[in-house]
């Protein structure tokens, strides 16, 4: 492994400590108890139901698996953003050659120390999803424009379906 791979896993490992540290200890937001209950129905086998004001089925569906796997608390309503905004630190690796191995490392360390990124990060909403698909096609995009790979393109339109499916600014 490359001394630059290693900076970069050293920054996830870092972005998910600060992500995952005192996760639970606040109550969830009046935004996030939305989305919690939406969730929390789907996981007692209420259901889904489509509503616009909690955007698309991705976040609800996938953290009514968690609740499954690990429990319901506050923390596991929140790991989903939180494993989203960590692993969007490692997405600026793969844009080396576009954003210099310099410019590309500093991308990263911005997307770590962010505020609003952190913010999010820890947050039950759609954004950070929506943050990570996007950055997630850019990569795929210049990818297939460089090496011509159809399995770039295919990344890049598998993300931008799962972005249609976590938020309706996709569309925008």
């Amino acid at each position: 492994m490359s001394v630059e791979l290693t900076i970069y896993i050293a920054l996830a490992l870092l972005a998910l400590a600060m992500r995952l540290i005192l996760l639970g200890a606040k109550p969830l937001h009046h935004d996030e108890s939305l989305h919690a209950t939406f969730t929390w129905y789907l996981f007692n086998g209420k259901g889904y139901h489509y509503d616009p004001m909690m955007h698309g089925p991705f976040q609800i569906v996938v953290t009514a698996a968690i609740y499954a796997l690990v429990g319901v608390s506050d923390f596991t309503t929140r790991l989903l953003p939180a494993l989203f905004g960590t692993a969007i630190v490692l997405l600026p690796y793969l844009l080396r050659r576009e954003l210099g191995r310099l410019g590309a490392l500093f991308a990263a360390v911005v997307l770590v120390l962010s505020p609003s990124f952190l913010y999010m990060s820890r947050f039950y909403r759609n954004d950070i999803d929506v943050a990570f698909f996007t950055l997630g096609m850019v990569v795929c995009y210049w990818r297939f424009l460089r090496d011509q790979r159809r399995r770039w393109l295919v990344g890049g339109l598998a993300l931008l379906a799962l972005s249609m499916t976590a938020k309706e600014t996709t569309y925008i």
